[in-house]
C-alpha cells in the first residue's frame, strides 16, 4: 500500500521538491500551504477485494465454475465519484464510468455490465446522483458492493449480483455474499451455470485513500531539505 501511495503522489511530489530546492524555504512554504488541502481531491482511490465461491445452488457439474474458485475485484475512482452516505458512517462511490472489473476463471464483468445501464439509484440532498455498481467503504476497507451485472448478448458470462442493496428509503443493506446465476435469455444473455453463492473477504480488502496528513509530512520533509541545502550554499560562498 505504501508503494501505491507513493506512486499516486510521485508526479506532484517531484515538482514540489524541485521548488523547495530551487527557491528555498519561504517561497516553498507557500506551496506547501496551497498543496496540503488539495492532493486528496486530485488523487485516485484504489480498491482491491477478493472473494470465493462457497456453495453451488443446484446439483451437477458446472462446466466452468466450482466451489472454492476465487473471485477478484479491482477498481479505481476519483474524488468526485464518492461521497459520505447520509446518516451512515461510510462513504459510497458510484463506479459505472470508472475502472471496475470482477474476474473469475477467465470470465470478466465490468461496470458497464450493470443491468439497467446507468440509471441513477439514489439522489442525494445536494442533487447529485450515484450509479450502480457502487462501492461502500470506510476505514480503508470495502464494506459492500452494490449492483446487478448482466452482459448483454453474451453466451459466456452469467449474471452476477454483487450482494448489498440500497432500499428506496435510502438505507444501505450491506452483505458479504454475492450470487452468480443464469440470465435465462434476459437481454440476450444465454450463458448457462448451475448457480453459485460466494463470500467477499471484506476484512482483507483495501481502499487506498489519499491521506492529507501523509502529504503534510512529505512536503514538510522537502522543506527541511530545501533549508539545509540553502544554508550549505551560504557556507560555501563564505
Amino acid at each position: 500500500m505504501a508503494h501505491a501511495l507513493l506512486a499516486t503522489v510521485n508526479g506532484r511530489a517531484v515538482s514540489i521538491a524541485r521548488a523547495f530546492v530551487a527557491s528555498g524555504f519561504v517561497a516553498s512554504a507557500a506551496m506547501l500551504v496551497l498543496c496540503i488541502g488539495s492532493p486528496a481531491r486530485a488523487a485516485v482511490f484504489t480498491v482491491d477485494l477478493d472473494g470465493v465461491l462457497t456453495a453451488q445452488d443446484a446439483p451437477g457439474v458446472d462446466p466452468r465454475f466450482q466451489v472454492g474458485d476465487e473471485v477478484r475485484v479491482k477498481a479505481q475512482f476519483d474524488w468526485a465519484h464518492q461521497t459520505p452516505w447520509p446518516g451512515q458512517p461510510f462513504n459510497v462511490a458510484g463506479v459505472y464510468d470508472q475502472p471496475f472489473t470482477v474476474s473469475l476463471d477467465g470470465v470478466t464483468w465490468t461496470s458497464v455490465d450493470y443491468i439497467y445501464d446507468r440509471q441513477p439509484f439514489f439522489t442525494f440532498p445536494d442533487g447529485r446522483t450515484l450509479d450502480y455498481p457502487a462501492i461502500m467503504f470506510a476505514g480503508g476497507k470495502v464494506l459492500g458492493l452494490v449492483g446487478d451485472l448482466l452482459p448483454v448478448d453474451s453466451a459466456t458470462t452469467p449474471r452476477l449480483d454483487l450482494g448489498s442493496t440500497i432500499l428506496t428509503t435510502g438505507t444501505a443493506v450491506l452483505s458479504p455474499t454475492f450470487h452468480i446465476s443464469s440470465a435465462d435469455g434476459l437481454y440476450g444473455n444465454t450463458s448457462e451455470t448451475l448457480g453459485f453463492t460466494g463470500v467477499w473477504d471484506l476484512d482483507n480488502s483495501y481502499v487506498l485513500v489519499p491521506e492529507p496528513r501523509g502529504w503534510a509530512l512529505l512536503l514538510a520533509g522537502f522543506a527541511l531539505i530545501g533549508v539545509a541545502k540553502r544554508r550549505r550554499r551560504r557556507v560555501v560562498t563564505l
